[in-house]
């Protein structure tokens, strides 16, 4: 079974998530360059890196218009609003350039403005526009794109305001004041730039690239977001915490930077990230407080700013800790939401999706004597899974397992044994779905559980019934049940074993916790 522990793998990332409505684009099986130009007016105090940063920039903008990108809302993206810069965005963020950018510069009379133009060739095939179609799928990446459209779109106006304050400036110390703040407003775009090449790089760049944004500008929250998550997913529970607590004291300073939405979803994740984190450890009022506030945050912003699977494994983890506090009722509640939850997201039907789910381990006695259900464990940090193509069918049927397998014993502690048949009942209706690797585990998890009732039988069925009890009884070899050591199961449960272990995603947002798969 998947387990209250190892089960988050992610987020954040991203944080934080980011989805578009991208529907047909003009695709040619050929490749095809686009050669666009960018330019970029420098004003007094900017230096010349950061104006061909940006005329680089403006000249990926237009070759993205190029690449015939047609983009209209679903139902997928009900209540985010896409506009054009958003996919401009997004679409530059994965332009392949064909050689290096060449620049050059026009200087404007007497005037200390100097105009950088930046020329590239930009190479786009099929796979481009398909990766950019299964993009347009996950309605959590149009948040992190508008996201960072806002923010390029601040610091323009920013800049431009600076550039007009300087000209009025009278005073040396004024200059100087204001110097400051348009190398900040540098420095920021600067970070937002790398934040964008970690949203499109592979994972194994994401980490430096993350690092890079950070040591530029330490109030970009979507990029602590981010490494939070990263970190969280490769076990570094420490590192993670103090991402986590960087970014929610960056976003209390610097809110101004965000749409109160978008605060809301970035509190959301980092504060569950870090009752993942007091979960891992055994910290469970802790972990319950911080999902607390998580669960109050999470009515602030439309869910679909987040990855599902981020918001469906911040439900695993927080039904796991009501559980290993006694509170059967709370924890039937979120089981419940969590599935109702996975039945309203679209099919998965691609396959390499971005992020799977951490195995769970054997149960352990829970503290204060309190029962524990078998595959939650406390005190001891997962083992980084190996690195694999993720499997997100696979990743949420486990996960609706698993939801299924701990709403039942929930439902078996309130003697609620018609409950608690239903889940046993669902995890059969599971098992033709599942690979031959995957049903064994499954079949684990039915032990733990009533058999559901059997439906009423015919009368032929019950006279043969009859017969077969009046005939003489055969001798059979005693059957022993699968000895389990370490585990305390609710009353009337029979001990389960670990479900088998989904793909690591190679996805930098990935987090292991009590329980978390990436969608």
């Amino acid at each position: 079974m998947i387990s209250v522990r190892r089960f988050l793998s992610l987020t954040c990332a991203l944080v934080c998530g980011m989805l578009i409505a991208l529907l047909p684009i003009a695709a040619s099986a050929e490749p095809h360059a686009i050669t666009a130009t960018g330019e970029y007016t420098m004003g007094e105090a900017e230096t010349l890196l950061v104006a061909r940063e940006r005329a680089l920039e403006d000249a990926k903008r237009n070759a993205a218009e190029q690449v015939g990108v047609y983009v209209t809302s679903s139902s997928t993206v009900r209540n985010l609003m896409l506009t054009q810069d958003t996919v401009t965005t997004m679409t530059a963020a994965f332009l392949r350039l064909d050689g290096a950018p060449s620049y050059t510069t026009l200087t404007h009379g007497d005037t200390l403005a100097i105009t950088v133009k930046a020329t590239i060739r930009a190479i786009v095939d099929d796979s481009d526009l398909q990766r950019l179609r299964h993009m347009a799928t996950e309605p959590s990446r149009v948040a992190a794109y508008q996201q960072l459209t806002s923010s390029y779109q601040r610091l323009q106006q920013e800049a431009a305001l600076l550039q007009k304050q300087l000209k009025l400036a009278k005073t040396p110390e004024e200059k100087a004041e204001i110097t400051k703040a348009i190398h900040k407003n540098e420095a920021a775009y600067q970070s937002y730039m790398m934040l964008q090449q970690a949203y499109a790089a592979p994972p194994e760049q994401r980490t430096a690239l993350l690092d890079k944004a950070i040591s530029l500008y330490e109030l970009n929250v979507p990029a602590y977001t981010a490494r939070a998550a990263h970190r969280l997913g490769t076990n570094d529970l420490d590192g993670c915490m103090t991402d986590a607590a960087a970014g929610l004291k960056a976003l209390n300073e610097n809110g101004k930077d965000y749409s109160p939405e978008e605060t809301h979803m970035m509190q959301f994740v980092l504060t569950q990230m870090q009752g993942s984190v007091h979960f891992l450890r055994g910290e469970n009022e802790q972990a319950l407080k911080a999902f607390q506030q998580a669960e109050t945050n999470a009515q602030k912003f439309d869910i679909q700013m987040v990855r599902p699977n981020i918001y469906g494994h911040f439900l695993f983890d927080y039904g796991g800790i009501e559980l290993l506090q006694g509170d059967y009722p709370k924890a039937e509640q979120h089981y419940t939401q969590l599935l109702t939850f996975l039945a309203q997201l679209p099919e998965v039907t691609e396959e390499h999706p971005p992020v799977p789910p951490a195995p769970p381990q054997q149960g352990a006695p829970a503290p204060d004597g309190k029962a524990q259900a078998p595959g939650i464990q406390q005190g001891s940090q997962p083992t980084t899974p190996p690195a694999a193509p993720p499997d997100r069918r696979k990743e949420r049927l486990l996960l609706t397992a698993n939801a299924h397998l701990y709403r039942g014993l929930s439902r078996m502690q309130q003697k609620n044994n018609a409950g608690a048949q239903e889940d046993s009942a669902a995890l059969l209706s599971l098992l033709p779905k599942l690979s031959e690797s995957d049903r064994p585990a499954v079949e684990k998890m039915l032990q733990s559980l009533p058999q559901p009732d059997k439906p009423q039988a015919s009368p032929a069925e019950a006279t043969q019934s009859q017969a077969t009890q009046k005939a003489p009884a055969t001798a059979k070899p005693a059957t022993t049940a699968p000895a389990t050591t370490g585990t305390t199961q609710p009353a009337g449960t029979a001990a389960t074993v670990p479900a088998s272990e989904p793909p690591a995603t190679p996805s930098a947002t990935a987090k292991p916790s009590a329980a978390s798969a990436q969608k």
